[in-house]
């Protein structure tokens, strides 16, 4: 799978989509950005973040997604996006979710 290595303290969660394709979401603990990994993107590792999330209806939750787009967009777009892949919606809210779980890592801190 793309020659990665996951360490033992890296937080990596695996999600089948409907279409039966798999997803790696892979966070270092304290690196600002996570890894998605795509079955249908030949596993080529992708760094992503929650401001490069572009997540539907997350700007009127006022959620902390997709601020590297503009307000408009933001507002406006009906297609999930992360880090130029287009994504379905139940593949966003997963990686929203992933985001969520794992922002402690992000920050540097240690799971109890």
């Amino acid at each position: 799978m793309a020659g990665v290595v996951f360490d033992r303290s890296d937080h990596v969660l695996h999600w089948v989509n409907e279409f039966d394709e798999q997803l790696i979401f892979w966070q270092r603990p304290g690196e600002s950005h996570a890894t998605l990994l795509h079955s249908d993107l030949d596993w080529d590792p992708i760094p992503i973040t929650t401001s490069g999330l572009l997540l539907p209806g997350a700007w009127a939750q006022r959620l902390d997604f997709g601020e590297d787009f503009p307000e408009e967009l933001r507002r406006n777009s009906p297609i999930p996006v992360i880090s130029g892949v287009i994504l379905n919606m139940p593949e966003a809210l997963w990686l929203a979710s992933c985001f969520s779980t794992t922002e402690r890592f992000r920050r540097g801190v240690g799971v109890r």
